[in-house]
C-alpha cells in the first residue's frame, strides 16, 4: 500500500511538471511565481484568482476573492461559473501539480489568459479562513 501511494505521488509529480509545448505555445499558459502574480493582480483592474484545491483545503486558507472549483469538477463547472474566456485567469493549487492539470483543462475548453502561480504556501499577499462560496 505504501508503495502504491509513494509510486501515485511521483506520478502526480512528474504530471505537474510536464507541460507540453503544445500548451506553451497556444500563448494561452504562463507558468509565473506566486510573487510575479501578487504583482500582476496588483496592476490589473479585472481578474479572477481560480482555487483547484478541495473546498475544505480552500475554506482552511484562501486568498481573498478567489473563486473555488475543485480539481475534479473543472470540466463541469468552469463554463458556467467562469463564463468570459478571455478573462486572466490565475490558476493555483497548494503545490502546483493540480493547478497545472486544471490549467491543461481550462485551455482544452477554450480559456486564452492561464496564469498557473501554481502555489498558495508561496502566496506573499493576504489569506483568509471561512466561507469558500465565492461569487464573481
Amino acid at each position: 500500500m505504501h508503495k502504491l501511494f509513494l509510486y501515485s505521488f511521483i506520478c502526480m509529480g512528474l504530471l505537474a511538471g510536464c507541460v507540453s509545448q503544445e500548451m506553451r505555445d497556444s500563448g494561452a499558459y504562463h507558468r509565473i511565481t506566486p510573487n510575479e502574480a501578487h504583482r500582476m493582480v496588483s496592476e490589473l483592474e479585472e481578474y479572477i484568482i481560480l482555487d483547484v484545491r478541495t473546498d475544505a483545503e480552500h475554506q482552511k486558507k484562501h486568498i481573498p476573492g478567489a473563486v473555488s472549483i475543485p480539481l475534479g469538477q473543472i470540466k463541469d463547472r468552469a463554463e458556467k461559473e467562469l463564463p468570459d474566456k478571455n478573462a486572466i485567469i490565475f490558476v493555483h493549487c497548494k503545490s502546483g501539480g493540480r493547478s497545472t492539470i486544471a490549467s491543461k483543462e481550462l485551455i482544452k475548453l477554450g480559456y486564452t489568459n492561464i496564469y498557473d502561480f501554481e502555489k498558495i504556501t508561496k502566496w506573499p499577499g493576504e489569506t483568509v479562513s471561512g466561507s469558500y462560496k465565492t461569487e464573481i
